[in-house]
């Protein structure tokens, strides 16, 4: 319907015609809004049209006539938008981490001592095995690995490392310097560049000390960064079993690299009937292995997670109460849509596109603070955190979600109000 404006009737009047309809709030607002001072027929003024709104345009403009409350809403989503990214980056990294050096050593099956849950927590193999396995046919080469904790002691430095000793130049695909000569002062070992600092390595040539062995930095590497506590330290298979303290023929696991061309899934079962006190496993499956322990029983994956979580209801909440707080301040202004004849879908468009253009321009920023952010965690903190260009770009549809949500408690608001009496107060 269309209303004159400027129309001219007593309050007592409208009241009580208003009393007597039986048409709805609406109907008695609008006879209620003919009656209104000049003041707070302006609020309907303001709107676009008189007897059609479109909500985008009602929506657009209370958006952006509260510049503050717009930044601090942006500034809430983004900050939540960006603490889920970085914890689900932490979350990838984390996994990616626990499986590198597995993956990274390139070997088709890995024969491993029972029980063993984690690369990291090994256990000793027996000796000869490695004899066996070398005679079955499609087997190209079987190469030892030792991994232990040790103990690292340098200029005022006491801690403790996960040595990982291969042989250099050999089929395993690790970051292995050529192993020390019997007139070598040190033994060569190769680290992370920012886990090496934890250890007082900052250049290569910077010395420490393992088992009692010097040993000194030969390669500083840009990968292979520890997700633990203890920085991988990376040694030739026989100065690695000098510093644990192992015979030359002990080893913690086996890598069994196949002929060109062999079904690596009929070699592994017929390697798990020869030993069928020990597990044979794909580099994959181990891999999964030794995450699913760091994620699921030290509690790591859980804390990630639930991290993500909180974020995520951060930007919920902090688009709700600014959502709500907005449609209290303007209810004279809903009452007035409603009076002219707006419906209740109408109203619920409207704050529904007011909450996505919020959450719109919330994601942009989150994802504008994702870059530094990552960038300073990754080079000061945890050099193993992965942000993948489809998280980041995930980041305004996280946005538009939160906004949605947020929503919720606000269009119920706007509904539930009584024109008539809202006007009438």
């Amino acid at each position: 319907m269309r209303v004159d404006l400027d129309g001219r009737r007593s309050v007592r009047a409208v009241n009580a015609a208003a009393d007597r309809s039986r048409s709805g709030a609406a109907h008695r607002a609008g006879h209620l809004l003919l009656a209104a001072p000049d003041s707070l027929r302006e609020c309907c003024g303001r709107f676009p049209g008189s007897t059609t709104m479109t909500a985008g345009l009602v929506a657009h403009r209370n958006t952006i006539e509260s510049p503050r409350r717009l930044a601090a809403t942006a500034l809430g989503i983004g900050f939540a938008v960006f603490l889920t990214i970085s914890q689900v980056g932490l979350l990838i990294g984390f996994i990616a981490a626990a499986e590198h050096v597995i993956l990274a050593t390139g070997a088709d099956l890995w024969v491993l001592p029972p029980a063993v849950s984690a690369l990291e927590y090994p256990s000793r193999l027996e000796r000869g095995l490695a004899g066996r396995i070398v005679g079955q046919h499609g087997v190209r080469t079987v190469e030892p690995l030792v991994v232990d904790f040790v103990d690292w002691r340098g200029p005022g430095i006491r801690s403790g490392v996960a040595l990982i000793g291969a042989r250099a130049g050999s089929a395993v695909a690790l970051p292995v310097p050529a192993g020390s000569s019997t007139h070598s002062f040190a033994s060569p070992i190769a680290v992370h560049s920012r886990n090496g600092r934890s250890l007082g390595i900052t250049r290569v040539g910077d010395q420490g000390e393992i088992g009692g062995r010097r040993v000194e930095a030969a390669r500083l590497l840009s990968d292979a960064a520890s997700f633990l506590g203890s920085p991988y330290v990376f040694a030739d298979l026989r100065d690695a079993q000098r510093m644990i303290g192992l015979p030359g023929d002990v080893a913690s696991y086996l890598l069994v690299y196949a002929e060109a061309g062999a079904d690596v899934a009929s070699l592994q079962l017929t390697l798990a009937r020869l030993l069928p006190e020990h597990d044979v496993s794909t580099s994959r499956e181990f891999a999964t292995k030794s995450s699913r322990f760091w994620l699921l029983q030290t509690g790591a994956g859980g804390g990630f997670v639930l991290t993500a979580v909180l974020g995520f209801v951060v930007g919920v909440v902090v688009v709700s109460q600014t959502l709500y707080t907005s449609v209290v301040n303007r209810q004279r202004e809903y009452a007035c849509l409603a009076a002219i004849g707006a419906s209740a879908g109408d109203l619920r468009r409207i704050v529904v596109f007011e909450s996505l253009m919020s959450g719109a321009i919330g994601g942009v920023v989150g994802l504008a603070l994702s870059f530094p952010g990552t960038w300073a965690m990754q080079t000061f903190v945890v050099p193993w955190i992965s942000v993948p260009w489809w998280l980041r770009g995930s980041s305004l549809a996280l946005a538009l979600v939160m906004a949605a949500l947020a929503a919720t408690a606000a269009v119920r608001s706007v509904v539930r109000q009584d024109p008539a009496a809202i006007l009438r107060g």
